[in-house]
């Protein structure tokens, strides 16, 4: 239709319509020509951006488990994240939440559980009997069970050229972790096969999340995700927040709380999500 009547529908007077039309009409030429919408590397630069972010995130999680211990800092956690779920799904789609199928519900509740609460469980206890960088290594582990995963289950093809590299890298962590066996730190080694298994179940959740992500989407699974797991993490974690002294902690712990809960767990999630959606399993975790 013509600019004219476009104004007699908007029913503005013709110089404001006129305005109006144009900058619509530039908005949507934008978001139609946006250099990162579909470009190749945008998915590769967002997991080596969350691999960064994770990376830096373990010193300053051991120093937070050093003030409130690991279960204190799951429930200072999951205090924060029913708010940052909602304002999450409420930026995406208003109040208009997307629906679920019945035939949905029970897998999504059994990943979020299982990929996020028991994970999260793990990693917190396994780092706590470990160190910062005994964390980064064994958790960067996850690329082993999650091509185990999917040669087992058949999702996705594998090239030799991956097998060969998770191989060397796993050679690696397991040599790190018999170095430790062989000297008898046994709660030291204890942590680093916490760890291990917490990575597994990490692997499990980027392999089972990919249907519910391709189907609704990054932001609808890890919001809804969220709120599913939130009152099991309180229940296990209320003991812990109990007894802590909130008023005595310096106040680099609330801020390193926020980033890790916000930046670190939810836009870390969302893009590791989103990454794995446009350029596959098989090709982003290693």
């Amino acid at each position: 239709c013509s600019q004219a009547q476009r104004c007699q529908a908007l029913g503005q007077p013709p110089l404001e319509c006129a305005v109006i039309v144009h900058i619509r009409e530039s908005f949507s030429h934008m978001r139609r020509c946006s250099p990162m919408k579909d470009h190749p590397t945008a998915p590769l630069l967002a997991a080596l951006a969350v691999v960064l972010t994770w990376g830096i995130n373990f010193p300053l999680q051991k120093a937070l488990f050093g003030q409130v211990g690991p279960v204190g800092f799951l429930g200072l956690r999951y205090l924060l994240v029913p708010f940052c779920a909602i304002a999450l799904l409420c930026w995406r789609f208003g109040t208009r939440w997307p629906r679920l199928d019945r035939s949905e519900v029970g897998p999504l509740v059994r990943l979020t559980l299982v990929g996020q609460g028991l994970h999260l469980l793990l990693s917190a206890y396994g780092m706590q009997g470990s160190t910062a960088f005994s964390a980064s290594v064994l958790l960067a582990c996850g690329p082993v069970f999650t091509l185990l995963i999917l040669r087992l289950s058949g999702v996705e093809r594998l090239s030799p050229g991956q097998v060969a590299g998770v191989a060397t890298a796993a050679s690696g962590a397991l040599l790190f972790t018999a170095d430790k066996l062989l000297a008898a730190d046994w709660q030291a080694s204890l942590g680093d096969l916490t760890l291990l298994a917490a990575a597994a179940l990490f692997s499990y959740y980027t392999v089972a999340a990919k249907p519910l992500i391709q189907h609704h989407g990054g932001v609808t699974v890890l919001g809804y995700g969220s709120l599913v797991c939130t009152l099991p993490m309180l229940l296990w974690c209320a003991p812990s927040l109990a007894s802590l002294d909130l008023r005595a902690r310096p106040a680099w712990v609330w801020t390193g709380t926020v980033w890790k809960v916000a930046g670190g767990g939810f836009i870390g999630w969302l893009a590791w999500g989103w990454a794995n959606e446009r350029r596959g399993v098989a090709r982003t975790v290693p």
